[in-house]
């Protein structure tokens, strides 16, 4: 069957319209999604327990929370803090924190468990003291490996460094940190709590050394310990980890 002419010219330029539409058809709009944040730098080597932005200092501060059961004031918790400062900056030779009432990194005292076992341990303990004059020596050393039955030195974490880190699509970093102290013996152990979670807001992460600042494992009962200092094995990761603060390598006694 022959196609009139007047139809198979209306097909063609149908066609020839169809083929204009799809050639002049604009490109699909660029993806204007921000780009996949860049990784995080290479830290192999480096602690993990620490900061992942270490080194910025001087490292402000706050106490922002002092919950009453633990038997202190704002004062006195304030001091211990800045003493386990200190502990950092004398080593070093240089101010590495500043105590910011209003701006400063939180450092939060929260009472739970861990520090109401420890409270009732010492009670127990001032007790059996008491009576030690009126016990036989066997009879005390046995009401001393019931009370260590009944409430052993808690291992668990006695305080935690945490901190969050926000990237922006511009390059802009935000970090936000903060400190909780859970549980301490006396002002001696959270002047050694504090200043071992001060040392992970620096960036530094856990050694094997028994007699540093920043030993890793589970945080023994803190009574009978010697006063906090630095050792050699900090002021060596310090040095590695911030060779812009100037840290010298510790010399052997």
């Amino acid at each position: 069957m022959k196609i009139p002419l007047p139809w198979l010219a209306a097909i063609l330029t149908v066609c020839a319209f169809m083929f204009w539409l799809s050639a002049t058809r604009p490109e699909p709009a660029a993806d204007t999604r921000p780009a996949p944040l860049p990784a995080e730098p290479d830290r192999a080597g480096l602690p993990t327990e620490g900061s992942s932005m270490p080194c910025q200092v001087p490292l402000p501060w706050r106490i922002a929370r002092l919950d009453e059961e633990f038997g202190l004031d704002a004062p006195t918790v304030t001091a211990v803090v800045s003493e386990a400062a200190a502990l950092w900056e004398t080593a070093i030779g240089r101010p590495l924190f500043v105590h910011d009432p209003e701006a400063g990194m939180p450092v939060r005292l929260v009472y739970d468990q861990r520090q109401a076992r420890t409270d009732e341990r010492r009670r127990l303990e001032a007790e059996s003291e008491l009576l030690r004059p009126t016990l036989e020596p066997a009879d005390f050393e046995a009401r001393a490996r019931e009370l260590a039955d009944l409430l052993p030195p808690d291992t668990a974490e006695a305080a935690v460094y945490r901190e969050a880190v926000v990237r922006d699509a511009a390059g802009g970093v935000t970090i936000s940190r903060e400190i909780r102290i859970h549980r301490f013996s006396d002002l001696d152990d959270l002047r050694r709590v504090a200043a071992h979670e001060l040392g992970h807001a620096l960036g530094l992460g856990h050694v094997s050394d028994p007699g540093s600042l920043m030993r890793g494992g589970p945080a023994p009962d803190g009574s009978g310990q010697t006063r906090p200092a630095v050792s050699p094995a900090d002021l060596d990761r310090l040095r590695v980890l911030c060779p812009g603060l100037g840290v010298e390598a510790s010399r052997p006694d």
